[in-house]
């Protein structure tokens, strides 16, 4: 995920000061790759670094160009984030409560400008403020561990039959994801080795 666009990230004190990975123009570089060499991403940023609100709006802008080159952005997410210190430095964490208002205001933007490429927030992370979220453009909740995969949470998940209810009365529908979307799986993005595990555990559009 590029998660900022912005290098302040990397001075003395903030998010990325020792993770030389997540400077922007390493991460910029490696969903450029990933788009010439046709292979769908899912990458995002994170609110709550220490960015302004015009530095989100830069990162989100800068996924709107790779995608409208190489158009293999599967979608976006946008996640709350706090800086937690340690004896290591200061690193990032999910923050289940966020900072809604910014949130809102992200996601708002991110829907305004990206098109048909759906919007991802992490159920839990935005849990308190759903439906603001949803109705300024989250399109898709995240991964949700039906099958018991282990993930760690700090919050229960709601059962699916809540959810369905819950999403009902705010007039949305919840569907499953599959590993590819529509599009990149009726267009072939995918290599002839993974061919026989797409065409087994994917439904291929066939119009």
């Amino acid at each position: 995920p590029l998660e900022s666009i912005s290098p302040r990230m990397a001075k003395k004190g903030m998010p990325h000061q020792i993770c030389a990975g997540k400077r922007p123009e390493v991460r910029i570089r490696v969903l450029r790759q990933a788009g010439q060499l046709r292979i769908p991403v899912t990458t995002g940023i994170l609110v709550g670094m220490g960015e302004t609100r015009k530095e989100r709006y830069q990162a989100l802008e800068m996924l709107l160009q790779l995608h409208r080159r190489y158009g293999n952005i599967q979608e976006v997410f946008v996640r709350p984030c706090r800086t937690v210190s340690s004896a290591e430095g200061v690193t990032p964490r999910a923050d289940p409560a966020g900072d809604a208002s910014a949130m809102v205001d992200t996601v708002r933007y991110a829907r305004a400008i990206l098109g048909d490429i759906p919007v991802q927030v992490p159920l839990l992370r935005g849990a308190a403020y759903y439906g603001e979220l949803l109705e300024v453009g989250v399109s898709d909740l995240g991964v949700m561990p039906v099958m018991g995969n282990g993930t760690p949470v700090e919050k229960a998940w709601p059962s699916l039959r809540t959810l369905r209810a819950n999403l009902a009365r705010l007039d949305f529908t919840l569907e499953e994801e599959q590993a590819l979307r529509a599009r990149f799986l009726k267009d072939a993005w995918y290599s002839e080795e993974l061919a026989p595990i797409v065409r087994k555990r994917c439904t291929i559009p066939t119009e």
